[in-house]
């Protein structure tokens, strides 16, 4: 699903920029980059292409191994969830028969 997912930006480029990508000389990757705690994926060509995008005005030249960084999932922490959203969302609820937690704005401060 994702792979068809990020596939579609570039279907997208092709039908609203008049772009010409060959699809299927790019392969889905994901890639967990557990330093900054994330899921980043990726579109990895396959061999390389130069692709006009006409109603950009651009050519992009595409080398084996290059890839286009579609998006990322990160991953937080409770308190690391807390730091990065502060003063927006400073709480986290804590379900202790639970191992989910459920990250809202409406609960107690956890402790």
């Amino acid at each position: 699903m994702t792979a068809a997912f990020n596939k579609n930006l570039l279907v997208r480029l092709d039908r609203k920029l008049g772009a010409d990508f060959d699809l299927v000389a790019f392969d889905h990757c994901a890639v967990l980059n557990a330093r900054h705690s994330r899921v980043e994926m990726h579109l990895v060509r396959r061999t390389p292409e130069r692709v006009l995008i006409p109603g950009a005005d651009l050519t992009v030249a595409f080398d084996a191994g290059e890839s286009i960084w579609t998006e990322r999932s990160n991953t937080h922490t409770p308190a690391g969830h807390r730091a990065a959203t502060r003063p927006r969302l400073p709480q986290v609820c804590e379900e202790p028969a639970s191992a989910h937690r459920e990250m809202c704005g409406r609960c107690l401060p956890a402790s």
